[in-house]
């Protein structure tokens, strides 16, 4: 039987955390015909409860449960929806916790707080994901629509004209502003999907190149200290100008679009002077025009060269300004999710250092398995992806440790059967603790499966011979020879 399935018509709210007292409470309280609260405590309930279809809300005490809790709702079961969380919290620290916004926590209570709240909380909650579910089906069936008109379109020969002569010069702009509207969705689609800053980049340069047949691309991003301009990726110029490019702004074609915040169009360089940039060049036609999101700088992305010669069009650095609105919001999330995740990460690396320096035995553990593992890499000659997956993978090994009581982890003695059972935990608790984070997939099988035997006698999925990562072997090795 399927967690809930006893209780169909009541929405499931999974609580992490919260007192059993007020549990209780809340429970007579609250109407039994909308929802049911449902408490999960162990890892292995919590990864039950994330892969049933069915699971709705959540219902987390952020001051007794942590971020590692929210690691493990960010990494629920791929093809599950991930659901609203209501984060319960104290007032001192409520300030403590808005990042946690970024992590799915819809809304917030703050202690003491009764079950009217809580009821209303969560009725937002599920209004809100009504409408987000909504919101996709009315996507698509615009999607549907649009591609019906695309073929429709298509029926008729090239060149006939089926619109009044008073209204052809409206169906040429419409047909124009349709073809923009798909190539816009195209770039939307594409950068959104890249999952990191370096790659998101890479792509913009690429796609600009391409769409506008352009010789040269580079991409500027603002640093805010120096106050300048660097050159973060490029298509057509040498490196040693990419490395030792530093544009200060109000300098040249790119400071100047960066200081007044506006599009640059030059069809003929000869006849454009700027301040601090009043010598002639000799250059192709080039667009320059800034990224900006809410109004604020990111950075300046310029095109130069036409392939096949000519200036750029005024209707070009239009279509250019669109990429860049879109450019810079994939951008701006992109920054915003990795300085969280580089954060995140920080924290937990902290959070295990802090761990591991409290036991005298384990003091350094890491850092000598992260060694004699890229030792043996070398041995094994593997490729510097690989060597870099290793050595996060090996310093991050023991994290799951910072979820498991400090008695046990520090027990001088023999451990009992139940504390041994609590202890073997930390794999599968380290694994999830990182499933918020994109760029850790690899690293997360290998901390899973660290104590995972050859011949199948490991934990926790007692995989055997093959099944089990190169990675994960060899950090499992490193990690025997060192305790």
């Amino acid at each position: 039987m399927r967690l809930f399935e006893s209780e169909r018509s009541a929405i499931p709210v999974i609580s992490l955390g919260i007192e059993e007292a007020l549990l209780h409470q809340l429970e007579r309280s609250l109407p039994t015909t909308k929802y049911a609260l449902r408490p999960a405590q162990s890892p292995s309930e919590i990864e039950t409860a994330l892969g049933d279809p069915q699971l709705k809300l959540i219902l987390l005490d952020l001051d007794r449960c942590g971020w590692s809790c929210l690691a493990l709702l960010e990494a629920n079961p791929e093809g599950h929806p991930r659901s609203p969380v209501v984060a319960v919290t104290r007032a001192e620290t409520l300030h403590e916790h808005r990042a946690a916004r970024y992590f799915k926590v819809r809304e917030f209570l703050v202690r003491p707080f009764g079950a009217t709240e809580l009821e209303m909380a969560l009725d937002r909650c599920l209004e809100h994901s009504h409408l987000k579910t909504e919101n996709t089906r009315l996507r698509q069936t615009a999607d549907h629509y649009r591609r019906e008109l695309a073929r429709h379109l298509l029926r008729y020969p090239l060149g006939m004209d089926l619109t009044p002569p008073g209204e052809a010069a409206a169906a040429v702009l419409s047909e124009e502003a349709f073809e923009q509207s798909r190539r816009e969705k195209r770039w939307k689609e594409l950068l959104h999907a890249q999952d990191s800053v370096d790659r998101l980049l890479q792509e913009i340069v690429v796609l600009v190149t391409q769409e506008w047949k352009a010789e040269r691309a580079s991409l500027m991003l603002f640093d805010r200290l120096g106050e300048e301009l660097v050159i973060r990726q490029a298509v057509g110029l040498d490196e040693k100008v990419i490395e030792s490019t530093r544009v200060r702004v109000g300098q040249g074609p790119s400071g100047y679009v960066a200081e007044t915040r506006r599009p640059l169009l030059v069809q003929d360089p000869l006849d454009f002077l700027v301040s601090n940039w009043p010598q002639r060049h000799e250059h192709p036609s080039f667009v320059s025009i800034p990224l900006l999101c809410a109004g604020e700088l990111i950075g300046v992305l310029n095109v130069t060269g036409k392939q096949k010669g000519g200036p750029f069009s005024e209707e070009e650095m239009h279509s250019l300004v669109a990429l860049g609105g879109i450019a810079a919001d994939a951008l701006d999330r992109l920054i915003l999710y990795e300085g969280l995740q580089e954060g995140y990460l920080g924290t937990i690396k902290a959070l295990a250092l802090a761990i591991e320096r409290k036991d005298p035995w384990t003091c350094g553990h890491s850092a000598r398995v992260s060694e004699i593992s890229l030792a043996i890499a070398d041995e094994l000659q593997l490729n510097p992806e690989e060597r870099e997956t290793l050595e996060s993978a090996a310093t991050l090994h023991d994290i799951g440790k910072i979820a498991i009581p400090a008695e046990i982890v520090h027990k001088p003695g023999p451990l009992t059967l139940e504390e041994n059972d609590v202890l073997r935990q930390h794999p599968f608790v380290g694994s999830q603790l990182l499933g918020c984070l994109r760029h850790f997939e690899k690293e997360r099988d290998v901390i899973r499966h660290h104590h995972e035997w050859y011949n199948g006698g490991g934990y926790p999925d007692r995989l055997r011979g093959e099944q089990l990562s190169l990675s994960a072997r060899v950090v499992a090795v490193a990690d025997a020879y060192d305790a």
